[in-house]
């Protein structure tokens, strides 16, 4: 039992990432049925504009906020 508690927290980020995916997955399909073809467009930019802004961490911003915050 103490082994699988241990390898659950040591895998909680890729986890956490799958979640997250499956979550923006089913938001996808839901919000495609229910909006429009443009306001389709607009989520999925958006959605785009947020996921690069997220990879690239703001081009080093977080590193900074992290280096001002300790």
């Amino acid at each position: 039992m103490l082994s699988i508690v241990k390898v659950f927290r040591l895998h909680m980020p890729l986890l956490i990432m799958i979640a997250g995916a499956v979550g923006l997955m089913l938001s996808t399909i839901l919000l495609k049925s229910t909006l429009s073809a443009t306001d389709f467009g607009l989520f999925a930019l958006l959605v785009t504009y947020v996921s690069i802004v997220f990879s690239f961490g703001l081009l080093g911003a977080e590193q900074y906020f992290l280096r001002v915050v300790r």
